[in-house]
């Protein structure tokens, strides 16, 4: 015994509207499922492009850093070839060899 009967439509009428209600929930179903998919897909090609920005400011800074230090060596650099210019002592790099050289004092 059923406690709620309901008449049944029978045959193909029942077919039709369950095929019709299959339609509109996969309808229903797949459209939430791409704009899901289409929400994860935008979280994560923002994240990739934060992370990309922060790991070209990162670099930037080291860039930076790099050529502060770079003008700094070549100040000292440039001081030592100044002393031993004063000197008379020349440095000839060729590769790997060093040839130095100092002139006489007349």
């Amino acid at each position: 015994m059923d406690i709620l009967p309901l008449p049944a439509i029978g045959g193909w009428p029942d077919l039709v509207l369950m095929i019709i209600a299959m339609a509109i929930g996969g309808w229903y179903f797949l459209k939430r499922g791409k704009s899901q998919y289409e929400e994860a897909l935008r979280q994560a090609q923002s994240n990739a492009i934060n992370a990309m920005k922060e790991e070209s400011g990162s670099l930037r800074r080291r860039v930076d850093d790099m050529e502060k230090e770079n003008i700094k060596l070549n100040g000292i650099i440039q001081s030592v070839y100044n002393a031993l210019k004063a000197k008379k002592i020349f440095i000839t790099m060729i590769g790997e060899e060093i040839y130095i050289h100092m002139e006489d004092k007349p």
